[in-house]
């Protein structure tokens, strides 16, 4: 079952990015890769069970703070940063 994922992750994920030209397919690689490396260093015990911890605490003791900070973290991931990215070249130009 876990193939099928990935084979359904590069047919209607990452092909099309490459076939309208989003990106190119070294970019599309070098995502892959960089997103395999970060679930696999964050999913070892002895940084999980540091983490963690930290997040849940924090979302006990203030859980409206930590859905609206989670909730514009999502956002900004769906919109590929856009408005933070835009400010910068504000900023540095």
């Amino acid at each position: 079952m876990l193939q099928q994922s990935h084979t359904d992750c590069a047919v209607f994920v990452c092909l099309p990015r490459v076939y309208v030209r989003l990106h190119y397919p070294t970019d599309v690689i070098g995502g892959a890769l960089i997103g395999a490396f970060c679930a696999w260093l964050l999913t070892r015990k002895p940084i999980r069970s540091r983490i963690a911890p930290v997040f849940v605490r924090f979302m006990e003791y203030r859980p409206a703070v930590a859905y609206m900070l989670a909730f514009l973290f999502l956002f900004q991931l769906a919109t590929m940063f856009d408005e933070p990215r835009y400010l910068a070249t504000l900023i540095i130009k």
